[in-house]
């Protein structure tokens, strides 16, 4: 298993971040990742300490100037994926994209960044989660891929077995106070085109104040959901 309960950043600037939990024989390769000829699958936990930006962890690929240098990659694969208090950032000129892959996903005060800087398009999907069982976003969670210049946003895949998007209870969410439960979407805040947003589920689930949304906040046109 793979654990970090720290308010710790590992930051990988354009580069690559791979996290991958197993927990039976077997081998893998490098250059894909694929975790299908292993019979078990480990865990994969990440905790922050603090519900206050400055105190979450997180796993960084975005360039030192993310306004000019191209976002990089985090690729996660492990059985259960919990990620509560943290921030996952592939932000650049293009955007980055983030590849999860388990059994279950639960994201908790977690935020998933890979918003587009720039006149450069994303090449193609920019959040890509494929999950066989339960995906869970709670706490004021937000999965974003968004344009802010002229550049064309990234997209945003989620495919689960069943997904929960929002809170059991608004009232004891983590930012009830300023009205935000969570999100899954991709605007456009310039001239660029938002991503699109597909998502494939036995069920789902949205509650709360939770949204899913595609935007155009300034003259660029939004995507589709």
């Amino acid at each position: 298993d793979i654990t970090n309960n720290s308010a710790g950043y590992l930051w990988a600037p354009n580069g690559q971040i791979n996290l991958v939990s197993v927990a039976s024989p077997g081998e893998i390769n490098l250059s894909d990742l694929n975790t299908n000829s292993f019979a078990k699958l480990g865990n994969i936990t990440a905790q922050g300490y603090s519900i206050a930006l400055e105190g979450k962890g997180g796993f960084l690929v975005e360039g030192e100037n993310y306004l000019v240098d191209p976002g990089g990659t985090i690729i996660i694969r492990g059985g259960k994926l919990f990620f509560e208090h943290n921030h996952l950032s592939a932000r650049g000129n293009p955007g980055g994209s983030v590849s999860i892959q388990g059994e279950q996903l639960h994201l908790d005060d977690t935020d998933i960044n890979t918003g587009t800087h720039g006149a450069v398009n994303h090449p193609g999907t920019a959040v890509d989660i494929n999950v066989t069982g339960d995906v869970l976003l709670t706490n004021g969670s937000e999965i974003a891929s968004s344009s802010y210049g002229a550049g064309r946003a990234g997209d945003v895949r989620i495919t689960a077995g069943n997904i929960q998007l929002g809170d059991d209870d608004p009232a004891t969410s983590l930012q009830t106070s300023i009205g935000f439960y969570g999100d899954i979407g991709s605007r456009s805040f310039g001239s660029g085109r938002g991503g699109d947003v597909y998502i494939t589920a036995d069920n789902l689930t949205v509650k709360n104040g939770f949204f899913i949304n595609t935007a155009a906040l300034s003259w660029g046109d939004a995507g589709n959901v």
